[in-house]
Parts: structure tokens; C-alpha cells; sequence
């Protein structure tokens, strides 16, 4: 039996690399990775690579939770009226220049 060593909360899309790697293994997949891979599939909407960094820039810049970081590069905001439901959990006030900051950000991170 595997013991979890270490948990942090990562994108969809760096979620769905990992499972891919697991899935070139011989070992045929479960049904469980099956329907998780083919969730993923379908709502990952950055590259790995973009998401992460995208992560550690808005919790850098911003200083908000990795989670909620996370949700950011999951659900990639286009409005700041999302982005605010979005930041909801973080129990602060970002200004409006702290928004459109973010969404820019968030907006570049998708254009790539």
C-alpha cells in the first residue's frame, strides 16, 4: 500500500501530466483514472508548465492562498466579476487596479 508523503494542491493540467505518466505505465488503468484522465481532458485549459507558473505568480504578487491560486489557473477568469467569486475564500478586499492586474495576468498565462 502507497503512503502519501507529501500533498499540495496543483492545476488541473500539471494534474493531468502526472496521470498521463502513470498512465505509459504497463499496468492497465483503473476505471477511476479512466474517468479522472477523461475529466481532465476536458477541462484542463493551460499548458503544465504555464499553470504553475502562473500559480506562483499570483501567489507572489498577490499573497493570496495556493488553493485559491490553483482555482485561478483551473477556471481561468475572464471577468473580474468571476475572479471575485473566485477570491471569496481569500476574506479580503483586493482593489479594482489589483483585479485588473490579476486578470491581465491570468489572461496573458491563457494567450500562451
Amino acid at each position: 500500500m502507497r503512503r502519501v508523503i507529501k500533498a499540495k494542491d496543483i492545476p488541473n493540467s500539471v494534474a493531468k501530466q502526472l496521470l498521463e505518466q502513470r498512465l505509459n505505465d504497463d499496468t492497465p488503468p483503473t476505471e477511476q483514472q479512466r474517468i479522472t484522465y477523461e475529466y481532465l481532458t476536458k477541462f484542463s485549459k493551460l499548458k503544465p508548465e504555464v499553470a504553475e507558473e502562473l500559480v506562483e505568480k499570483l501567489v507572489s504578487e498577490f499573497l493570496i492562498s495556493r488553493l485559491t491560486a490553483v482555482q485561478i489557473a483551473n477556471i481561468v477568469p475572464k471577468s473580474i466579476e468571476e475572479l471575485r467569486t473566485i477570491l471569496a475564500p481569500e476574506r479580503r478586499v483586493f482593489t479594482k487596479e489589483d483585479l485588473e492586474k490579476m486578470l491581465s495576468i491570468v489572461n496573458e498565462a491563457a494567450s500562451k
